[in-house]
């Protein structure tokens, strides 16, 4: 039963219980068009041929920032390719260097010095 004093009992409002209710619809609105943005930067990111290396970079940077702020993370095709640096598409030749010494693939981010290191799968496993 409400009473004048929100929940009967409880000590909740209810114009509170309302507008976490509505919180929460928007905030799956909210992670569903940064999903969408995710896909569409990774489009451009999976195919840089003819674009210019500013809109690359700032690319990478918004899907770092969209993946950070709405905790979806960066689209797995190019998780490896971002600088943890300076956030801009490491493309193998152009911005980084791409090195394979012992089962480990070694990138070195041409713009800002920082080395990433992948263990690679080995084979029959």
């Amino acid at each position: 039963m409400i009473s004048s004093l929100g929940w009967q009992g409880s000590g909740i409002d209810v114009a509170k219980k309302r507008s976490t209710r509505r919180s929460h619809s928007l905030r799956a609105g909210r992670k569903n068009a940064a999903l969408t943005a995710r896909e569409d930067l990774y489009s451009i990111l999976s195919s840089p041929r003819g674009r210019p290396k500013q809109m690359l970079d700032a690319a990478a940077q918004q899907m770092w920032r969209l993946g950070t702020r709405h905790r979806i993370g960066i689209h797995p095709d190019t998780k490896h390719w971002i600088c943890r640096g300076c956030k801009s598409l490491m493309r193998p030749g152009v911005s980084a260097t791409v090195r394979i010494r012992e089962s480990v693939r070694i990138s070195t981010c041409l713009n800002c010095g920082r080395i990433r290191r992948f263990i690679l799968a080995k084979e029959g496993r």
